[in-house]
């Protein structure tokens, strides 16, 4: 299968009525985990009091749901991949079960469990942070306002993105150092894989669904390292 089958093949894939059904749950607690998430950022980034109930109100009314609020929306936006990443992780290994036994039902994988899943989003979520913080926001202050700027975060998120869904779906057939050995040789691959997830996620309806198709997609370039390896 070449990459662009690959591709292909991860869209239909999520279009599977074995699939659909998890595509759709996790598309549906990834919108209230970040509307949740948004809300409770919003509300307690600025928790300013004075004591007179008017001016209180008017702080929270101007302040907390307005600087508050903005800011949320930025920190949200910057961790958004990594949160819905998170929750996926609850459907992670049944999306890369059915498209394993549809394309390769010759092979044996094994389950790697919700808390598996759910940790790698964690992984994500803290690398997205330090990544932002040590090299995205340094970059956003050159850069802020000019054409520069989105690619580099774009390339970035796409690299992350690559790796942790990578990670998770050859994790499933490999030994760790088999993975890590296996992504050294794949590198170029599974950053462009990351790119067209991340894209996924840059679009608002079918951000959403990036982290199944993400895990349908990372399945067949995982197939495709194996093979190209005699494995």
């Amino acid at each position: 299968m070449t990459f662009g089958g690959a591709v292909a093949a991860a869209v239909r894939d999520l279009l599977r009525r074995q699939v659909l059904v998890w595509v759709l749950a996790n598309a549906l607690i990834a919108a209230v985990a970040v509307a949740a998430f948004w809300w409770a950022l919003a509300y307690w980034l600025l928790p300013i009091s004075t004591g007179i109930g008017w001016l209180d109100e008017l702080l929270v009314d101007y302040l907390v749901f307005g600087v508050g609020a903005a800011l949320a929306a930025l920190i949200t936006a910057l961790l958004f991949p990594a949160l819905v990443t998170t929750f996926a992780g609850l459907f992670t290994d049944r999306i890369a079960s059915v498209v394993e036994r549809a394309h390769y039902p010759e092979l044996t994988a094994r389950d790697l469990g919700v808390l598996a899943g759910i940790a790698s989003g964690l992984r994500l979520i803290g690398v997205t942070v330090a990544v932002t913080v040590l090299m995205v926001f340094p970059l956003w202050l050159l850069f802020a306002g000019t054409p520069v700027w989105l690619p580099l975060w774009f390339v970035v998120l796409g690299y992350l993105l690559g790796r942790e869904y990578f990670d998770a779906a050859a994790a499933r057939r490999c030994s760790l150092d088999h993975v890590a050995a296996l992504r050294r040789t794949r590198f170029l691959e599974i950053w462009a894989a990351g790119l067209l997830i991340a894209g996924a996620f840059t679009i608002p309806f079918s951000a959403l669904f990036a982290p199944s198709f993400g895990t349908a997609l990372m399945v067949h370039v995982v197939d495709r390292g194996l093979s190209r390896h005699g494995v």
